[in-house]
């Protein structure tokens, strides 16, 4: 038998309880804190928010063919200057001469078949009044007359429309312009209002743009504003707002018209611009979209601003003024110069302890 000493066996013991409860009460392990974009809120007014605008001709159209068929000759090319009155393309005639024809021959049936009718209408009227034939027969030949009256107004009907469609089997100039696109090519076959060409007159142009609603309710026709070419922003235009919708669209904007101040500006059809509005609204904070978690049933929209001293982020209800290019007005809730959450505020939640993202990309560091 084996005998252990005392000493021995009490050093076993205590390494023994030291072992079991230091797995007992092992710490849980720390979990990393989420990282979030933050930005300062900072002061904006209705009028600093980023509107855009598409320069277009006043006068424009879309020329198209009122009727299928084939295209035999496109006169004009892209940027040819044309004249009112001027004819730019032609289909092939030899499908609408033939129905013009075959409109005609029905037509000239349809009149013989009525003088037909009509006599032998006026014959049983005769007959009728010397007591020869019984009122049925006279209604008969009634009948069969009028039936001659409706198919020769309808043969006619039919020859007119040929006749019009020979008028419009071309494409005529409305206005003196320039050609800005055309879509097709010659003998190709084309559907009735398939578009062909697109002419802008080489007058003044306009600035069609989407305006915040807040903002369209403080402005009136008549205005001046700026534009500026997103291609040389440095150079200003003034413009004057024409007109002004009264719906708004999307729940948002609301579509404005200005036209040029001057009749000479270097505007081109087809550009965007950024414009410049007057307004002496109130500055208000400011955040991206990205900040602003959606009203709810029940609820408002909400943003989390982000406490320094602990690190923390709270739970802010605001009031939305106007929305644009990504950046929310705030009516209520933040104020300028704090700290909100400005993207994955919908994975926080009230009291949170956050720490501020930091790119681990080398690129654009010094």
């Amino acid at each position: 038998m084996n005998y252990v000493s005392r000493p021995l066996a009490a050093n076993l013991l205590l390494t023994l309880m030291l072992t079991t409860g230091c797995g007992r009460h092992a710490p849980p392990p720390e979990v990393p804190l989420r990282a979030v974009k933050l930005e300062l809120v900072r002061g904006m007014t209705n009028a600093d928010l980023p509107v855009t605008g598409l320069v277009r001709a006043q006068q424009r159209a879309d020329l198209s063919f009122e009727l299928s068929g084939r295209i035999a000759s496109i006169e004009v090319d892209v940027g040819d200057i044309v004249h009112r009155g001027q004819t730019l393309a032609r289909l092939d005639m030899e499908p609408v001469r033939l129905r013009l024809q075959q409109a005609r021959a029905d037509s000239d049936s349809a009149k013989a078949q009525l003088a037909e009718r009509e006599m032998t209408y006026r014959q049983q009227q005769a007959l009728f009044d010397d007591r020869i034939v019984s009122p049925a027969t006279l209604a008969a030949a009634r009948a069969a007359y009028q039936v001659a009256v409706d198919q020769l107004n309808s043969a006619r009907a039919t020859e007119a429309l040929a006749a019009r469609a020979i008028r419009n089997s071309s494409i005529v100039a409305p206005f003196d312009g320039r050609v800005v696109g055309r879509t097709v090519q010659p003998l190709a076959d084309i559907a009735a209002g398939h578009g062909v060409l697109q002419i802008e007159s080489q007058g003044r142009v306009e600035v069609v743009s989407a305006l915040p609603a807040a903002l369209a309710v403080h402005l009136k026709p008549g205005v001046v504003a700026v534009a500026h070419p997103t291609d040389e922003p440095s150079r200003a235009v003034s413009i004057r707002l024409q007109s002004i919708s009264s719906r708004v669209d999307n729940g948002a904007v609301v579509q404005g018209i200005f036209c040029a101040t001057d009749a000479g500006t270097a505007l081109r059809s087809g550009e965007s611009v950024l414009l410049t509005l007057p307004t002496d609204q109130p500055t208000l904070p400011s955040v991206p979209v990205t900040a602003l978690l959606p009203a709810t049933s029940g609820q408002r929209a909400r943003v989390f601003v982000y406490d320094p001293r602990n690190g923390r982020v709270l739970s802010r209800t605001v009031v939305t003024e106007a929305v644009s290019d990504g950046r929310v007005l705030l009516r209520e809730g933040v104020g300028v110069g704090e700290t909100v959450v400005a993207t994955g505020a919908q994975f926080l939640f009230d009291g949170q302890a956050v720490r501020r993202f930091q790119s681990e990309t080398q690129i654009g560091q010094e």
